[in-house]
């Protein structure tokens, strides 16, 4: 079966390709994905020579998986790698059993060292449950330096997607000022071309008034006569009545004017008004927004300066329980090592679970015996040293099951060996499993993180991100009602006549201003 292809992107300023859904069977063991990482320009190949690889999985139920390249436990994954791939931005990775239980949201991070992190675009892998086997959603953490590595990435992603949330922010802005001056300046247009147009129709009227007026003229010149005088009194009666229609004309034209410019001015303020409450509102809410953010950003930085405190040297590594039991296996190798035992050759008896031996003593009736004080002559101690020293105590052998040094059972027999003082001496040499081997194991067993400091932390981190979805919702948000206010906001002021030129100085300061003259 060929391996999934995954082309991923570094993700330095939270950009990054599509999301890649991987699909598996919960019963699938051994799969491998061949992965191509691709620099943050989107094009050149992603250079992993001397970088640490780590997968890492956000599973269901706040479970976690940190897999380091540099793992020797027997429950990690496997990354292939050659030093060609490597420049090439290629590698392939066999997951781990557990990534293979429960769905979860994973991605790569490549290691420098602790202060040079880049993260991968993240995938989601789809495990499909099976009927036969239950779901076993566990966390996993190869060692503590890849989850330390793990740790220092999502604080750096935070960073990354924080600036890259104000650098929108501020784009936005900039886009809905110069929106909002162009909503400004098609008004300032309708405006003028409506009064252009007033003025355009007082001139025709008034045009065509003084043509009249001309055309009376003409005909008082043509005559003389008595009926001159009363053409002149029609004519200037005319012209007094076409003066007042001209007079009423404009009079009506002026306060059409002043009334639309009033009503204009008090929607206008109207509309303006609640706009620059909000702005001086969200203002305000944007102030609280940067300062739990930038709380957020301390807290996150304290915690890992105090992370930076723990001396990992301390705790043992998978590799140094190499060849080692466990303490279940010992207990169980210490109560095989007495089968049974029999008196004279007759019944056996076998220990209990504590090793334990009950062995029954006879009470015989001895009163038919001759008392030792009946005998006659008595051993005297010279006596029996002698004959004690005659037993020869090399023909005593002792057979024994013990642990080799490559952590293998063996059986074997020692003889006992005369020493020059006259006792004897026993050396099981074989035996590599010493009780201070057995102490030094229990204390460095003692020494591991076990899965509740593990559980701790990863809850920890989850409470970090989620403040941190939180503060960016915020963000978003408040970059919405920033824009829909800039696309809305026009600034007006009032100005008495007397200051035309002042109003009209105040206004061509900046674009998004209408000044209004009152007459």
């Amino acid at each position: 079966m060929a391996n999934d292809q995954l082309i991923l992107q570094i993700n330095k300023v939270s950009s990054s390709v599509d999301n890649r859904r991987l699909k598996y069977n919960q019963a699938e063991r051994g799969r491998a994905i061949d992965v191509t990482v691709i620099d943050n320009d989107g094009s050149s190949a992603y250079d992993l020579t001397g970088k640490t690889l780590i997968f890492t999985e956000d599973k269901i139920e706040n479970k976690i998986i940190v897999d380091s390249s540099d793992s020797l436990g027997s429950q990690s994954g496997k990354f292939i790698r050659t030093d060609e791939n490597d420049k090439a931005g290629k590698f392939t990775y066999v997951f781990t059993d557990i990534a293979m239980q429960q769905s979860g949201e994973a991605c790569f991070e490549f290691v420098t060292d602790s202060k040079h992190i880049d993260v991968s675009s993240s995938f989601f892998i789809d495990i499909q449950a099976t009927g036969a086997l239950a779901p076993e959603n566990t966390s996993y953490v190869s060692d503590m330096e890849a989850f330390k590595a793990h740790y220092n990435a999502i604080i750096n992603n935070a960073d990354a997607q924080i600036k890259s949330v104000t650098d929108r922010l501020s784009n936005a802005l900039d886009s809905a000022i110069a929106s909002g001056n162009a909503t400004l300046q098609e008004k300032i247009k309708s405006y003028s071309d409506q009064f252009d147009q007033y003025l355009k129709d007082f001139d025709a009227a008034k045009a065509q008034n003084l043509e009249d007026l001309q055309n009376l003229k003409d005909k008082i010149a043509e005559t003389e006569t008595d009926a001159i005088s009363k053409i002149v009194d029609g004519t200037n009666q005319q012209i007094q009545q076409a003066n007042d229609k001209l007079n009423a004309k404009l009079s009506e034209l002026q306060d059409d004017y002043d009334d639309w410019k009033v009503q204009t001015v008090k929607d206008f303020n109207a509309t303006v008004d609640p706009i620059k409450q909000s702005i001086d509102a969200n203002r305000q809410n944007l102030d609280g927004v940067t300062k739990s953010v930038k709380d957020t950003i301390a807290q996150m930085q304290s915690l890992q300066t105090e992370l930076n405190k723990v001396d990992f040297t301390k705790f043992a590594q998978l590799s140094d329980l190499t060849g080692y039991y466990t303490k279940d296996q010992v207990d169980e190798l210490l109560k095989t090592d007495v089968k049974s035992v029999t008196v004279n050759g007759g019944e056996k008896f076998t220990p209990d679970e504590s090793g334990n031996l009950a062995l029954p003593v006879p009470d015989p009736d001895l009163s038919d015996f001759v008392h030792k004080s009946e005998l006659v002559p008595k051993a005297d101690k010279t006596y029996v040293d002698s004959k004690i020293d005659a037993i020869d105590f090399g023909k005593i052998k002792f057979r024994m099951q013990y642990v080799t040094g490559d952590n293998k059972t063996a059986d074997s027999t020692w003889q006992a060996t005369k020493n020059a003082d006259g006792t004897y001496t026993i050396d099981l040499y074989h035996d590599d499993w010493t009780a201070q081997r057995v102490v030094d194991l229990l204390n460095q067993i003692g020494g591991k993180a076990n899965a509740s400091d593990v559980n701790s932390l990863q809850d920890l981190i989850n409470q970090q991100n989620q403040t941190i979805q939180s503060l960016t919702t915020r963000l978003t948000n408040a970059e919405n009602e920033i824009k829909y206010i800039q696309d809305n906001y026009i600034e007006g002021r009032r100005f008495p006549a007397s200051q035309e030129a002042q109003a009209e100085a105040w206004e061509n300061e900046k674009p998004t201003r209408l000044a209004m003259i009152e007459k």
